[in-house]
């Protein structure tokens, strides 16, 4: 759903004032999704390397420093080993060997970024993780539970 309007969000005030309202200006909104048991702050996204397109559910993860794909995303994008980093990964469900990526291309609603990507041998959910680095500068995201919508905002 595409919108051009203001939204009134509560937010603590920084001299310990209290809740001040601010305005802020988003251009998608998306409704969560059911799955794994809940609903969920997922997004499609569309990843882009070797001139492939993967549509992809993104889990929009405030927590994670960087965004987790399952290994298995590797070869379907046709990326070769020597273009990945070794790394250690480490998240909610403990460590596991990973890989990484400096630079892939992400679609999300009507914004296209670059941002590093980790690809995780042990990943066992149905969608991936979209983190903070470099996509968080990118797009500005509210997420409502009380309405389960994520709202997306582009720099402009």
């Amino acid at each position: 759903m595409v919108l051009d309007r203001l939204f009134l969000f509560p937010l603590e005030d920084r001299d310990g004032v209290g809740i001040v309202m601010t305005e802020m200006y988003f251009d998608e909104v998306f409704p969560h999704r059911y799955l794994h048991g809940d609903y969920r702050p997922v997004v499609q996204a569309i990843l882009q390397y070797n001139n492939i397109s993967l549509p992809y559910l993104m889990l929009v993860d405030s927590g994670a420093d960087v965004t987790v794909l399952p290994k298995d995303v590797i070869t379907i994008l046709n990326i070769r080993k020597e273009q990945l980093h070794a790394v250690s990964s480490t998240g909610v469900g403990g460590a596991s060997s990973a890989w990484e990526l400096e630079d892939m291309r992400i679609t999300v609603g009507g914004k296209e970024f670059s941002c590093p990507v980790r690809f995780v041998e042990k990943y066992s959910l149905k969608f991936g993780l979209l983190g903070r680095s470099m996509v968080f500068s990118e797009i500005k995201l509210a997420c409502r539970e009380s309405v389960k919508q994520i709202y997306i905002g582009y720099s402009r």
